[in-house]
């Protein structure tokens, strides 16, 4: 029998409790070759959990193509006329290429680094809605709150 109380499970990835230990989480990543097992304190835990916003990374992940492409088009337009300036044409060139280069290939390529960004943010938040657990963090505590609600 299992003492592991799984938070999170995607087959690879297990985020879990042990039954009697309210003080850490467990993190184990499985794959064909390797094992990791990680094991943080509250504190830690709590540390990542700060360092996200949950809703502004799913704003993200909610950009339309419209809005990709109006930021694109301003942003290789604001190069093209600032074409003279090296700060603004360094600016980008990793996403739109050279300040030079036909605005469409500008467009196309920044529409192309942006939509693969927003499609890779939207499948995490997916992943993470879609196997939300039924299983929540705890902290002994929780008969405490329940009872004064």
């Amino acid at each position: 029998m299992s003492t592991k109380l799984s938070i999170f499970w995607d087959g690879k990835n297990h985020i879990y409790q042990e039954c009697f230990d309210e003080k850490s989480i467990f993190i184990e990543r499985e794959t064909d070759d390797t094992k990791i097992l990680l094991e943080l304190n509250l504190t830690q835990v709590l540390s990542i959990v700060r360092c996200m916003n949950y809703e502004r990374f799913k704003q993200q992940s909610e950009l339309t193509d419209e809005q990709i492409k109006n930021h694109v088009v301003g942003d290789v337009e604001h190069r093209i006329n600032s074409s003279s300036n090296t700060m603004i044409e360094l600016h980008g060139a990793l996403i739109y290429g050279l300040a030079k280069d036909p605005k469409e290939l500008q467009i196309q390529r920044g529409m192309d680094y942006y939509t693969t960004k927003r499609n890779y943010l939207k499948k995490i938040i997916d992943e993470i809605e879609s196997s939300r657990a039924n299983w929540p963090f705890h902290f002994g505590l929780e008969e405490l709150i329940q009872s004064e609600a």
